[in-house]
């Protein structure tokens, strides 16, 4: 299970810190668990940083 904390310096997620959330939505529930629905927005490593000519794709 992952531990999320807020924090005064911001969101935290199994204690590193998450920058770029552009939505954080809350629910809690009498479960003693909390849901969290998170949109964040970055760079995706091999998908964002590829050029048209470094990759084919097969079929």
């Amino acid at each position: 299970m992952n531990i999320f904390e807020l924090k005064d310096d911001g969101f935290y997620i199994n204690g590193t810190r998450v920058d770029a959330i552009k939505k954080l939505v809350i629910s809690s529930d009498v479960d003693a668990l909390t849901e969290l629905t998170i949109t964040c927005y970055g760079k995706l490593h091999n998908l964002d940083d590829l050029k048209p000519t470094e990759h084919k794709f097969q079929r």
